[in-house]
């Protein structure tokens, strides 16, 4: 490919970058600007909701750049053929299986799941394996079901556990339906993908 052609797909790329970054940053300020307002109308309510401000974005500054960076780590070492082979469209009922076991390890909050789920998403992982793996990091996560256990038996924690491993794979397939694009197929790729990148 000439550079005539590579310099303005750059520049697109660029400036699709700086309108999110522009974005983000306006839905930053009117969230502020909400919290402000909010202190100031509320009486007693402004301190509480600084400190869970303060709170949760301390909890994402130290929990965030680990995430980035095992992210980074999966998308250099980990191969997309390898990814394609266990979640990708061919990998059928194991794939789905393979994402919601996986999706019961993690400890953290859900929002650490999304940058993971992205680069599954760019590795060609289906739609509905990784939203599986959301919704298995959401409702079926280990430390989670050991505290469900201790304090509503095994009676309950095996019928809520039953329940929604049923649910979640056909929510993942019909969730797949409803993100395809037009020329997509539900492995998160054009149709008619190589699978190379």
């Amino acid at each position: 490919m000439s550079d005539a052609r590579v310099a303005p797909a750059q520049e697109n790329a660029r400036r699709s970058r700086r309108r999110k970054v522009r974005w983000d940053l306006l839905f930053l300020a009117a969230a502020a600007a909400a919290l402000v307002a909010l202190s100031l109308t509320v009486e007693g309510k402004g301190d509480r909701a600084w400190r869970a401000s303060l709170e949760n974005l301390r909890e994402m500054a130290f929990i965030l750049p680990a995430v980035l960076v095992i992210m980074g780590l999966f998308m250099v070492w980990v191969d997309r053929s390898l990814v394609v082979k266990y979640l990708g469209k061919g990998s059928g009922m194991r794939g789905m299986l393979i994402c919601i076991a996986l999706g019961t390890l993690p400890t953290g909050p859900l929002y650490v799941g999304f940058p993971m789920a992205a680069a599954l998403l760019k590795k060609g992982a289906r739609v509905s394996n990784v939203l599986a793996f959301l919704c298995s990091w959401a409702a079926l996560s280990i430390p989670a079901e050991l505290m469900e256990l201790r304090f509503l038996g095994w009676d309950f924690m095996l019928a809520r556990l039953a329940f929604t491993v049923t649910l979640i794979v056909p929510l993942s397939l019909v969730g797949e339906r409803l993100c395809a694009r037009p020329g997509e197929t539900g492995d998160g790729g054009p149709t008619g993908a190589d699978g190379a990148e």
